[in-house]
């Protein structure tokens, strides 16, 4: 079976514009031609052009088609366009119902599980973005016909596509009946060539072609044989699988889309990004609930001595060259003449829950008086075993006690002071606020110079266990009337 080829269509077509517009007005000759360019590179198959006044043309122009050429008007889809706005659909929607799950909260992140959220979170955005394309790729806005979009290029009077009858196998063909409606949507006139040359047309260009007006009127002049021969050929050698380099030639911007997709990562980034400085750092008050927490914690531990070995820097004998190290026999448990606030520890216990219940002076008195019944004195003995300090190299002698520990530790600073006895002094008053205070030696860490450095309690080895007791010593100053101002989480390593 002979098909009709192109150049039959042209001259077809040609012929049906000169009748077709030998009744318009003009005011001089008629131009009618076949492969005709512009500068920019547009080619019009076939175009009639005469003036109808000074400064002024009508001008039409056609695109033909023959079954070689067949995919110029059978639609594809934009597939670049429908990448954006399935990943812009995406993006959105996993932002939307991951800021209403979050504000509802269903669901919880936290500081360790931010990056597990931001993968979850990628896998709903890749989730709705091939949703989106699987379920609306299909849909009309979508298709793309080469044909309509050349003509987009620029603007003529009239723009007609026009086939051979054999391009498409049947009227009710979905691309003959797709490439109809855009022509009507988009102002476009359609003519079919019949196997005899005749001309059969099935829909009329508009009078105002959409866009018509922002698009530029070409400028077209004759194509020479060899050029229009190899547009040809290279549409030809294309064959169904050229793509016409859309992308290159019918160019989109996709602002839009680009603006709603940073809306919906700055909407999730905000998200993580605060769940990310919220780190795990506990807080805790001074309310009835954390310390009866704290004494049961006290009561299902193991049992302790009733008294302490205190290993800080007040402790250790001064420096004296007549002897070769530190007796441990010379050291004296720190002891207040107010035994009110005596620290030892079942004793501080029971004095905080005698003062909750707001015990007389007199009830006080007798109950400091049956503590010192109890006291066994030879248990003092007991945990002062005699051994002597070893210098080590490098570290001064009076820094000997602290040469032992395993890595930095951390306290709860109060206060630095420049001689012992006003850091003795607050240690008395951090006693009667019912704490317990040491002090060591400054110029034996790293960032001080001589000094005495007080601190609560005791020393840790582990920085969050430090950070948890501070404010509960903070506010326990307070609340007794003995702080001194806002206490510090300190770093001590020896220099």
């Amino acid at each position: 079976m002979d098909f009709i080829s192109e150049d039959s269509i042209k001259t077809a077509a040609l012929s049906f514009f000169k009748t077709y517009y030998k009744h318009r007005r003009r005011i001089g000759e008629t131009e009618a031609r076949a492969n005709m360019g512009t500068e920019d590179g547009i080619i019009a198959d076939g175009l009639l052009r005469f003036p109808v006044e000074v400064g002024k043309e009508f001008v039409a122009t056609f695109e033909a088609t023959s079954v070689a050429t067949a995919h110029e008007v059978k639609y594809q889809t934009r597939s670049t366009r429908l990448w954006w706005d399935s990943a812009m659909v995406g993006t959105l929607l996993t932002a939307i119902v991951f800021a209403w799950l979050y504000g509802l909260k269903t669901i919880t992140i936290g500081h360790d599980y931010v990056w597990t959220a931001a993968i979850f979170v990628l896998i709903a955005i890749c989730f709705f973005t091939l949703a989106y394309r699987l379920i609306f790729r299909n849909i009309k806005a979508y298709r793309q016909i080469y044909a309509v979009e050349q003509f987009k290029l620029y603007h003529a009077d009239e723009q007609w596509i026009v086939i051979g009858e054999d391009v498409f196998n049947d009227r009710g063909n979905k691309y003959m009946k797709e490439l109809r409606r855009q022509c009507v949507n988009h102002g476009f006139g359609l003519l079919v060539v019949e196997n005899d040359t005749d001309i059969r047309k099935i829909v009329t260009p508009s009078l105002d072609p959409m866009d018509g007006e922002k698009r530029k009127r070409g400028v077209f002049s004759p194509l020479a044989p060899e050029e229009a021969g190899k547009e040809h050929e290279k549409i030809a050698t294309k064959g169904k699988g050229f793509r016409w380099d859309r992308e290159n030639r019918f160019k989109y911007k996709f602002w839009w889309q680009l603006a709603f997709l940073l809306l919906g990562f700055l909407i999730i980034f905000g998200i993580l990004l605060k769940e990310w400085r919220d780190k795990p750092v506990l807080v805790v008050d001074d309310s009835e609930k954390y310390k009866k927490q704290r004494r049961q914690i006290l009561i299902d531990s193991e049992p302790e001595t009733r008294y302490f070995f205190i290993d800080s820097g007040m402790y250790v004998i001064p420096f004296n060259d007549s002897i070769s190290g530190y007796d441990l026999d010379q050291v004296a448990f720190y002891d207040f003449e107010d035994d009110y606030f005596e620290y030892r520890k079942w004793q501080q216990d029971s004095l905080d829950e005698a003062r909750r219940q707001n015990l007389t002076p007199e009830q006080l008195d007798s109950l400091v008086e049956l503590w010192k019944n109890k006291k066994d004195e030879a248990s003092i003995a007991s945990v002062t075993p005699k051994q002597k300090g070893k210098k080590k190299k490098g570290i001064p002698t009076v820094c000997l006690p602290y040469a032992k520990w395993y890595g930095p530790q951390y306290i709860c600073k109060d206060g630095v002071y420049s001689t012992r006895s006003a850091a003795e002094f607050r240690i008395s008053q951090i006693n009667k606020a019912g704490l317990v205070g040491h002090w060591v030696r400054g110029g034996c860490f790293r960032g001080y110079g001589p000094c005495y450095i007080v601190y609560i309690e005791r020393l840790y080895g582990n920085k969050n266990s430090a950070a948890v007791n501070l404010p509960y010593f903070d506010t326990r100053l307070k609340e007794q009337g003995y702080s001194a101002g806002d206490l510090e989480l300190q770093r001590l390593k020896l220099k």
